[in-house]
């Protein structure tokens, strides 16, 4: 069975929303035989190519006409809940209001978990949910 995939990592903040990361990290789990959801692939085309001109990875007014953060946040967990198996984190993932939520989701819907990792056979290193649940409390304290 193949096995589902959520990549989750900053986006706010980074150049580009962190877009060619995400894209990269998609692309060596799906080549590795993964399904692989991305956050960085369910905005629009016109959304993905304001981010990846963004420098800063600010939103602009053009792009929070699109939709609310509310509504980005609600369709990532509702992905998180109904479509994957594993949370996969990207680097810096613990600053990330984003992924901090997806986290504590996945720990309520008993996930697996793993950091990506490029020279793993699988593209990722498993972490144990007890992990996560200790960065979550560390990052919120």
């Amino acid at each position: 069975m193949q096995e589902k995939i959520y990549v989750a990592g900053p986006m706010r903040g980074v150049p580009q929303f962190n877009v060619p990361l995400f894209h990269f990290a998609s692309k060596m789990l799906r080549d590795r035989g993964h399904f692989v959801v991305s956050p960085a692939e369910a905005d629009a085309p016109e959304i993905q190519a304001m981010a990846l001109a963004s420098l800063d990875g600010v939103f602009t007014p053009e792009m929070k006409t699109h939709e609310t953060m509310g509504e980005i946040l609600g369709r990532d967990v509702r992905l998180v809940i109904d479509e994957i198996d594993t949370v996969v984190f990207l680097p810096g993932w613990a600053r990330s209001t984003g992924a901090k939520l997806e986290a504590f989701v996945g720990l309520l819907h008993r996930k697996k978990f793993g950091d990506f990792e490029t020279h793993s056979h699988t593209g990722y290193v498993q972490v144990a949910a007890e992990h996560v649940a200790y960065v979550l409390r560390e990052t919120l304290r």
